[in-house]
């Protein structure tokens, strides 16, 4: 019983006897820049599961899967960003090792930290009162799915307008965003603007614009038949399904642009693929309860 022990403290240093539960946090280095990966573990190594915050990289909660811990070895995937990290836990107690994306691997150092600082919205954002989501800048209104919380809100400088993103802990959407950016146009510039939006999807996933690899999506197709040009709010509007893979897993979106002679505004709902009705479901709450400047 006593050799069993000291094997075990060996093995898990400074860990509560094998216990991987808490906040680890690294940060990776290649051309494009450095990245934080913070990964927040809950239950004990033999059965543990995991969320992972990459602010660089517009990540917030992403779910992990394939989560291990063996033999020293810690292993994890992210499908969300096609990743997966494989990493040996050293004497000092630190886990050493790769975290791969699109098949590109970068050292990381996952160390424990004390707490992870919640996700910050930022300014100026929204407001969420009632259940009701309020953008600051453009005035854009809808009814919040009750299971859907913001991580943050984006705004560049000089662009009137920006990114909100939502947690749905549900479970249902693994990311949720309404992108509402000011806009002047006469009735032949929301045609034209309109007319824009699918090819900006397909290139936005493909990688040819954006540059941020949350945004890229393998073999992104639009289903057929999916793309229904419609009014919402009594304004033109496109809504369409979009389909990938990450690893063997399955993703939709459920997307939707609004587009007046004042405002561009933009949803997407993400899931697992059978989520796609609980995705729509989301969407047409906020697409039916939307206040469009």
């Amino acid at each position: 019983m006593k050799w069993i022990l000291c094997v075990l403290a060996i093995l898990f240093p400074a860990l509560g006897w094998g216990q991987l539960a808490g906040n680890w946090s690294g940060v990776t280095k290649d051309s494009h820049g450095s990245r934080r990966i913070a990964l927040h573990i809950s239950g004990p190594f033999t059965a543990m599961k995991a969320v992972a915050n990459i602010p660089d990289q517009k990540l917030n909660n992403a779910p992990v899967e394939s989560i291990t811990f063996l033999e020293s070895t810690l292993e994890f995937s992210i499908p969300e960003l096609d990743a997966r990290y494989s990493g040996v836990l050293n004497d000092n107690g630190a886990i050493v090792g790769t975290f791969t994306q699109h098949g590109v691997g970068v050292p990381l150092i996952l160390a424990r930290v004390v707490a992870e600082p919640p996700p910050t919205v930022g300014a100026p954002g929204g407001t969420v009162e009632n259940g009701r989501y309020h953008d600051k800048i453009t005035g854009v209104e809808f009814d919040v799915p009750s299971s859907w919380v913001v991580l943050r809100a984006e705004h560049e400088p000089g662009n009137p307008g920006g990114l909100t993103i939502f947690e749905d802990r549900s479970g249902k959407a693994t990311i949720a965003t309404a992108n509402m950016v000011k806009a002047a146009l006469n009735p032949e510039g929301v045609s034209k603007a309109l007319e824009f939006v699918i090819p900006h999807q397909i290139a936005m996933r493909d990688g040819q614009i954006g540059g941020d690899p949350v945004h890229t999506a393998r073999d992104y197709k639009i289903r057929d038949g999916s793309v229904d040009k419609t009014y919402i709010g009594g304004y033109p509007a496109i809504r369409a399904i979009g389909d990938f893979e990450l690893g063997d897993k399955k993703f939709s979106e459920a997307l939707a642009w609004i587009i007046t002679e004042h405002t561009r505004t933009y949803f997407m709902v993400r899931g697992a693929a059978e989520e796609l009705p609980s995705l729509h479901a989301s969407l047409n709450q906020i697409l039916q309860s939307a206040n469009i400047p």
